[in-house]
């Protein structure tokens, strides 16, 4: 580390006399509150306020009551009634923000309503000094604060104020801001001294209990404000300093409400008492014509809503405390300390002073928002960061040596930033060519079948538009699961899973993918594994489909055998072929991402990712994937992941007076929810095979609807729709009192299966769905449904194995 010189000292001498200087007697003030206003928006977060509600003068208002009370301004007998009504209502204070200084008709019924209801505040305004009169006007409110000598206050000459008849009556308080020099009102003085009367703020008003007591406490931390509960941090001068949000959520109606609540009730004036009742209400102008709107940090304001805006912050405490010499000087001192300390620690590396300069002014702004947030306190911001900026540019010109080693270092980056960019064009043209290979082959064959309709070429153009189907979805399967995993987003479930429905699953779906005639697929559960294990059955099923994958696309005659066992806690899962097999240095770098092996492996096609995901996931899952293999004598694959034996989960059985037995030929009702129209036609046709009847939606407000209407037997629900998705339209199902099974279908690559279950569904699925799964989904749900054997596409089989259970072409025997 560079020891500090004696030129740092004299640096940092003058940078504070040049802040302190445009502080004092420059424009740093007027910078520091342009500042301090952006640094505050950055801790400001919205206020949302059910105490307080604003009755709004608007042109609109004055329009549509012209007819009934007259033409603006007012009779006085119009507000009486409005302050009866809001007496009645339940209101706790009114700050009626119009200055009644004329007399008019109806002066007495106020008067009058004013001595009923002492929950009034009438405004007054100071008078400019050019036109004041000498003589001190006189407060003959019987209402009046309690103010210790030593409290600070502003001091007026005069003040234009209600008629004195109403005076008497009602709390008067001062409808006046001070704004800074740059027009923006930061802060509302709290108290005003005039004619030997202390006068609260109109905005102080109703946070005060009548004749309240107002103390000055005196601490470390400076002068507070004292009036019953009410404590407020105040500069000198006695003004308080609000700490705006980035916006305030609250009431804000029209007049025309309020008035015909008060003259000509109806139906809605009930409504109107609740928005009313134990509230503070603030009635003003917002008319074009009328309103005095006032600049704010959090932006223009009209007069009343400013008000409001500041009771509601005194009310909550949002208020600084003000600026004071000692944390000032501190901050600045911090500041430069942390510009020289990185400066004088790093000599050798090549960073300009800018650098020093950035971290300096980050270390400021840090310490002013801990502040802001802990003890919310206004702390000098202007002083501090012009020192630092000037401190930077003044220590030392950039060093000629540290440039150039900049510049090689910035020559390395460049260069890895091209490597990568190449590997990343070489992925993705290789991702490309996978890609257009089986949409090409699939949209030729789907050409040829419209073309060239004879059975027997359509069925060989629909196979292998399955098997370049089944090849693409594996491909983007694959890029969707490594996305995930690389953001760090994929998340584990443990459920009770029954694990020989699980592997029924995976036969069920890998049964419709292409595999090489004559090779046997089957699989055995040893009986020792529980019905139940505790485990991500996605996760599971996610590295199955993968292995089982690839082994039918290697394995050329033969058989591809899945074995499931249970020992210690652990499930362990193998998938054993009679494929191509691989080499030991092949075997070495199976698991590496985008690693397709040897030529063979990229004639098959493939992005080389399948393999690496599923390590990833096992290892997510706390597991393990390791592979053994030989060339030419086939490969084994092999799952081990920790599985906690489980209770089987409470099932609610579903029993409607119009359930249909086994012997209904009729079939069971089933609702298919979807927005795209070709796969509503598909779960149609493969379910009415099935014997099952049905009913469709597009929408999942239609969903609901025909749900009442028809009671299905159960509801397939696609999750992703435009108008309303999934998991809201199960919410609706439910809370509308649909207890039947409700089976999510989903195409998303999102990471949603956990809180499915929450949200009311039963049991879920993800597109593509293969014909045999689809059946058996809905079976196992519909308890009183036995499908056609023909179109579940499922065939059980016995073993020979007494020790085993046997599965074969999707189907478990005994489970």
């Amino acid at each position: 580390m560079r020891p500090w010189s004696r030129s740092h000292a004299i640096v940092a001498v003058l940078t504070v006399a040049v802040a302190v200087g445009l502080d004092v007697f420059g424009p740093g003030r007027r910078v520091d509150g342009w500042l301090w206003d952006r640094v505050s928006r950055l801790a400001a977060s919205s206020l949302v306020d059910d105490r307080t509600v604003v009755f709004g003068i608007d042109d609109a208002s004055i329009a549509s009551l012209q007819p009934v009370v007259g033409a603006w301004p007012y009779r006085r007998d119009v507000w009486a009634h409005v302050v009866d009504y809001l007496g009645r209502a339940g209101a706790t204070h009114v700050a009626l923000d119009v200055v009644l200084a004329d007399p008019r008709e109806g002066d007495e019924q106020l008067r009058d309503a004013l001595a009923r209801w002492p929950i009034v505040s009438l405004p007054v305004v100071p008078i400019a000094e050019s036109v004041s009169s000498d003589r001190p006007g006189t407060m003959p409110s019987r209402r009046r604060l309690r103010v210790s000598s030593d409290v600070p206050a502003r001091s007026l000459r005069s003040v234009f104020g209600p008629r004195t008849e109403l005076q008497a009556e009602a709390q008067l308080a001062v409808a006046s801001v001070v704004p800074d020099a740059d027009g923006v009102v930061r802060r509302v003085p709290l108290l005003t001294h005039i004619a030997g009367t202390h006068l609260p703020a109109l905005s102080l008003a109703p946070l005060l209990r009548p004749d309240a007591s107002v103390t000055v406490d005196r601490t470390w931390r400076g002068r507070s404000i004292v009036a019953g509960d009410v404590r407020l941090p105040v500069d000198e001068a006695g003004q308080t300093e609000l700490r705006y949000p980035r916006q305030l959520e609250a009431d804000s109606l029209p007049l025309v409400d309020l008035v015909r609540a008060a003259i000509t009730p109806d139906a809605q004036t009930v409504a109107l008492d609740a928005r009313v009742r134990g509230r503070q209400v603030f009635i003003g102008a917002t008319a074009v014509l009328l309103e005095a709107s006032i600049e704010t940090p959090a932006g223009r304001l009209p007069g009343v809503e400013f008000l409001r805006l500041a009771t509601v912050l005194m009310r909550d405490g949002a208020v600084l405390r003000p600026r004071t010499w000692i944390p000032d000087l501190t901050l600045l001192a911090i500041g430069l300390v942390v510009l020289l300390w990185v400066r004088a620690a790093w000599p050798e590396h090549a960073w300009p002073s800018g650098v020093a300069v950035i971290v300096g002014w980050f270390t400021v702004i840090a310490v002013a928002l801990a502040l802001l947030l802990v003890a919310q306190h206004r702390i000098w911001l202007h002083g501090p960061l012009v020192a630092v900026a000037i401190a930077g540019a003044a220590l030392e010109a950039v060093d000629v040596a540290r440039l150039r080693r900049e510049r090689v270092r910035l020559e390395a980056e460049r260069w890895s930033a091209e490597r990568a960019s190449e590997l990343k064009t070489q992925f993705l043209n290789h991702v490309a060519h996978e890609l257009r290979t089986p949409v090409a082959a699939i949209l030729g064959f789907g050409r040829l079948i419209v073309d060239r309709p004879d059975a027997d070429s359509t069925r060989e153009y629909a196979r292998v538009i399955t098997r370049n189907g089944a090849h693409l979805l594996q491909l983007v399967n694959n890029l969707l699961d490594d996305a995930t995993l690389a953001l760090g987003r994929a998340r584990v479930d443990l459920r009770p899973v029954l694990i020989r429905q699980l592997v029924r699953d995976v036969l069920a779906t890998v049964e419709g993918l292409p595999r090489h005639e004559g090779v046997v697929l089957y699989a055995d559960v040893a009986p020792a594994v529980p019905d139940y294990l505790r485990l991500d059955a996605l996760r599971i099923r996610q590295v199955m489909l993968n292995l089982l994958g690839n082994a039918m696309k290697f394995t050329e005659a033969g058989l591809i055998h899945l074995e499931v066992t249970w020992q210690a806690d652990t499930l362990t899962m193998s998938v054993r072929d009679t494929g191509l097999g691989m080499s030991l240095e092949v075997l070495s770098r199976v698991f590496d991402e985008f690693e397709l092996g040897d030529p063979r492996a990229v004639r098959a096609g493939g992005t080389g990712l399948g393999l690496s995901v599923s390590r990833r996931l096992a290892r997510l899952l706390g597991g393990e994937l390791e592979a053994m293999s030989t060339a030419g004598h086939g490969s084994c694959f092999t799952l081990t992941v920790p599985a906690l034996q489980a209770e089987a989960p409470e099932t609610h059985v579903v029993s409607r007076p119009d359930a249909i037995d086994d012997t209904d030929v009729s079939g069971p009702l089933i609702l298919i929810c979807d927005d795209i129209e070709d796969i509503r036609q598909l779960f149609a046709v493969v379910l009415a095979s099935a014997g099952a009847r049905i009913a469709t939606a597009e929408t999942g407000r239609e969903a609901v609807a025909r749900t009442e209407a028809l009671a299905p037997d159960a509801v397939l629900l696609d999750l992703d729709m435009p108008d309303q998705d999934g998991l809201t339209t199960a919410m609706e199902l439910r809370r509308g009192g649909y207890e039947g099974p409700i089976i999510a279908i989903s195409g998303s690559g999102e990471d949603r299966e956990a809180s499915l279950r929450s949200h009311g569904f039963t049991d879920s699925a993800r597109k593509p769905v293969s014909s045999a799964l689809l059946v058996d989904l809905v079976a196992r749900h519909v308890t009183h449904w036995r499908p056609r054997p023909a179109a579940s596409g499922l065939q059980r089989t016995s073993s020979s194995s007494t020790s085993n259970t046997s599965v074969a072409s999707g189907g478990i025997d005994g489970a």
